[in-house]
């Protein structure tokens, strides 16, 4: 907006005083609009909205310095050029600056002097405005700016969080590999001996046909048998390619298994299958989920020394919608629940991790939970885990259904 282009508000009651006024406004290439009182000022502030209000004091309705308190009030960017008589005190002219009026002439004016005034107070006008549309631009810069930061920094994070993502599974991997070379040679010397037992017991057994210790034997020997093939399983946690997926039913397979579970928990740890009475089918390798509950059983009785309870459940659960690394869909859920001493979230936190272990060296090698991990990945599903300090810990393996 130029100076010349500005509505310019006279508001005087003396009709000579503001036609002087406006003739040399007019004059001097501004448009002008005139007002005879302070409440039709009001009026036309309100509709056209003048850069600058030429305001008399003395008005017939309200007085000139309660208009430029209302102006000052509503529309704190029009300029005020407040005009009153030479007999005038420098009181009122004090209450007229200090109640917001921008400048304060004394009348009769120079027409001359008049324009002066009003061009000053214009360009101070526009100065204004020009500022506070440079604090709304610089305002909109910077907060452009922060977003971008902003954006920047998520980023930053993201590619940090990725890095270490990395780092971690390569370690994994690393683990992975040396538990793999190391059981590449033990798995062949343990599976020797337990092909050693497997032979010596079936000789028994042809010894002693139809005598008392032949049920023994044969047990002995149906254990060492089982041995065998979870040795022969045993490196697919690190090999998960060596897995075969089938429908197992694993009411059935707990039930195969209650008595080896019981002995695994020893005495003064009870071990209750909670099933249901129809086939619960899940996608999975049956070796290794035999040896999953195996590790799990034995975990609940390491956490439980004082004794305690173990729950072996089975049931189907459908999800709808996704739930974190589950996909919707149908899932068979096996649960081992004890009451030991459970575990701090810190600990819970890293009980997947390989080789992580709060037992002493000569009793855990912290990969009995991986080995969980990894059957419930290779099923399409995921393990869980729930403890509390104090009230015991459950493990379950979501596996998708068959």
């Amino acid at each position: 907006m130029s100076l010349e282009t500005a509505i310019i508000l006279n508001v005087e009651d003396t009709e000579a005083a503001r036609y002087t006024k406006h003739r040399t406004l007019r004059h001097a290439g501004f448009e002008v609009v005139d007002a005879h009182n302070g409440a039709e000022a009001l009026r036309c502030m309100e509709n056209l909205r003048p850069a600058l209000a030429l305001l008399d004091v003395h008005l017939p309705d309200m007085s000139g310095l309660e208009v430029c308190k209302q102006i000052k009030q509503r529309w704190p960017s029009t300029m005020v050029l407040q005009t009153s008589a030479t007999m005038i005190s420098s009181r009122d002219r004090t209450q007229g600056l200090e109640g917001g009026a921008d400048a304060y002439l004394i009348q009769p004016t120079e027409p001359q002097e008049l324009v002066a005034a009003v061009r000053a107070l214009l360009r101070l006008h526009a100065a204004e405005a020009a500022t506070r549309t440079l604090n709304a631009t610089l305002e909109a810069r910077v907060e452009e700016r922060t977003r971008e930061l902003r954006r920047a920094n998520v980023q930053l994070l993201e590619q940090i969080a990725q890095r270490e993502r990395a780092e971690y599974a390569l370690i994994q991997s690393q683990k992975l590999e040396t538990v793999g070379q190391l059981s590449d040679v033990m798995v062949h010397d343990f599976k020797n001996i337990l092909s050693g037992v497997a032979a010596q017991v079936r000789g028994a057994r042809g010894q002693v046909e139809g005598q008392p210790v032949q049920p023994l034997l044969d047990d002995a020997l149906l254990a060492a048998e089982r041995g065998q093939r979870l040795t022969e399983r045993f490196l697919a946690f690190s090999r998960p390619g060596e897995m075969l997926a089938s429908a197992v039913d694993v009411r059935a397979l707990l039930l195969q298994l209650n008595e080896w579970l019981q002995q695994t928990a020893g005495h003064g740890n009870p071990v209750t299958l909670a099933l249901p009475e129809h086939p619960v089918l899940a996608q999975t390798d049956s070796p290794q989920l035999e040896l999953a509950l195996l590790n799990l059983v034995m975990n609940a009785r390491d956490a439980m020394p004082d004794g305690g309870r173990i729950t072996i459940a089975a049931t189907q659960r459908q999800l709808l919608a996704a739930d974190a690394e589950l996909a919707p869909g149908r899932y068979t859920v096996v649960s081992v629940q004890d009451t030991g001493s459970g575990m701090p979230p810190e600990v819970a936190a890293r009980a997947f991790e390989p080789f992580f272990t709060t037992k002493l060296p000569s009793a855990g090698t912290g990969l009995g939970l991986l080995q969980v991990s990894n059957l419930c990945r290779f099923s399409q599903g995921s393990a869980r885990l729930q403890s509390e300090p104090g009230v015991g810990t459950t493990v379950a393996l979501w596996l998708a259904a068959a």
